[in-house]
């Protein structure tokens, strides 16, 4: 039996002014290629939820450093590791035509900071996870988030989404094995690539 480790992160930077979050969720499932039909709370050996706060600049360092020492050096070495952080797009709403961007600054600083070494990086959309793992579905028993999620505020929701993605790339690479393997039976999760 292998573990999968995920860390899931909802990037957000430094807005001159306002306290921006960045949500990261560190979990451990159980994964064996032969068995494994579906990631499921059952399934999650682990999860670790951390709210870092950004109210400068030099925040948005220090959190880079925070996630590199605690999260990035713990799965380097560690077969079937992946990071998976929330993708941003900018529609340009309140921001002067060449204003750089602070959450697309904060998301290269992470993948430089995978790349350099040798963590595999996905990108998922926001829409993504949230449709595919929706509060209703996390509060099933299946996953027992209820508590939780009952309690989330404004603070704690970027936790919580860095959960999803973790959780919505658990399920696509499980499904992915499937689909490569032919003596195994593919399971549909209804969830696109």
């Amino acid at each position: 039996m292998k573990d999968l480790y995920i860390i899931g992160i909802d990037p957000s930077g430094y807005y001159k002014g306002k306290t921006s979050t960045i949500g990261v969720a560190l979990t451990k499932w159980d994964f064996n290629p032969k068995t494994t039909t579906l990631m499921n709370g059952k399934r999650l050996k682990q999860v670790e939820f951390w709210q870092l706060k950004i109210n400068s600049q030099k925040d948005v360092y220090q959190a880079m450093d925070y996630i590199h020492d605690n999260f990035l050096l713990l799965i380097r070495e560690i077969p079937n590791s992946f990071v998976v952080i929330e993708d941003y797009i900018d529609y340009g709403y309140g921001h002067t035509k060449y204003q750089s961007n602070p959450v697309s600054e904060v998301i290269g600083n992470l993948k430089y900071l995978c790349e350099r070494i040798n963590i595999t990086v996905k990108m998922q959309i926001a829409a993504q996870a949230k449709s595919a793992f929706t509060n209703e579905r996390l509060k099933s028993d299946v996953w027992g988030f209820k508590p939780f999620l009952d309690l989330q505020s404004y603070e704690t929701r970027h936790a919580i989404d860095a959960f999803r993605h973790a959780a919505l790339f658990a399920n696509t690479y499980v499904k992915k094995i499937f689909k490569e393997n032919k003596d195994l039976k593919v399971l549909n999760l209804g969830i696109s690539d």
